[in-house]
């Protein structure tokens, strides 16, 4: 799709994918940006919502390995669903993140290019810049805070929220990665290590040292398993 083309955005069938309303919210930005107007500032407002919302979906159907129940399919429906749906696997946020922490480190170890390094997601940065949207989703609630009587100072850090919705969102699903590793996928030892780091009993320096000492002990060992299986 060319983001800038609004006959597109309008008649073409919508989709549901983080990078559809992405790029339908980056134009919406693009379009109002210069003269400040009020309705694709309210339209991009909408679509990176819905961004961050499917940002945090396609984490968490990465987390459960696409095997989400239905309880769990209505559960992450919501913003605070979602919320919820991470409480329940990990215990607390500060669990979630760190083992993205550790997801990070194994695809840095693994040999990956930087592009598709595992991100780290800020989820409550991600709330806080949903609520934060929201505002200018629901302005003309009541007569006397509508978009006109807000003024221009009102409508400049709307534009200014946009593009720091889009930068972060960027940094996340492109400048990194959108991925999981699956415990049960990988060797003991990083297993534990894992383990380890997530219940907070060693810190991230010790952990990337012991990644580093394990990872040319567990390559070769994956090299000889193939070398086996394939003789």
């Amino acid at each position: 799709m060319n983001e800038f083309d609004l006959n597109k955005i309008v008649h073409e069938p919508r989709a549901t994918s983080t990078g559809y309303h992405f790029v339908v919210a980056r134009a919406w930005r693009i379009l109002g940006e210069q003269d400040k107007l009020h309705s694709p500032l309210a339209y991009s407002a909408f679509e990176f919502r819905c961004a961050i919302e499917r940002t945090l979906i396609e984490q968490f159907a990465l987390i459960r390995d696409h095997r989400l129940s239905e309880a769990e399919l209505k559960l992450i429906a919501f913003m605070k669903g979602i919320r919820k749906a991470l409480l329940r696997n990990f215990q607390t946020i500060e669990r979630f993140r760190r083992t993205q922490i550790f997801n990070r480190l194994y695809s840095q170890g693994a040999g990956s290019p930087p592009a598709i390094w595992m991100s780290v997601i800020d989820f409550e940065r991600l709330e806080k810049l949903w609520v934060r949207l929201s505002e200018y989703c629901h302005r003309q609630l009541r007569p006397d805070a509508t978009w006109q009587s807000m003024g221009d100072e009102w409508l400049l850090r709307g534009y200014q929220l946009l593009n720091e919705v889009e930068s972060y969102l960027w940094e996340i699903t492109t400048t990194s990665h959108i991925g999981w590793v699956q415990p049960h996928t990988m060797q003991p030892e990083m297993h534990q290590a894992m383990q380890e780091f997530v219940d907070g009993l060693i810190d991230q320096g010790t952990l990337e040292t012991r990644l580093n000492l394990m990872s040319p002990i567990i390559t070769a060992r994956v090299s000889n398993e193939r070398r086996r299986n394939a003789g």
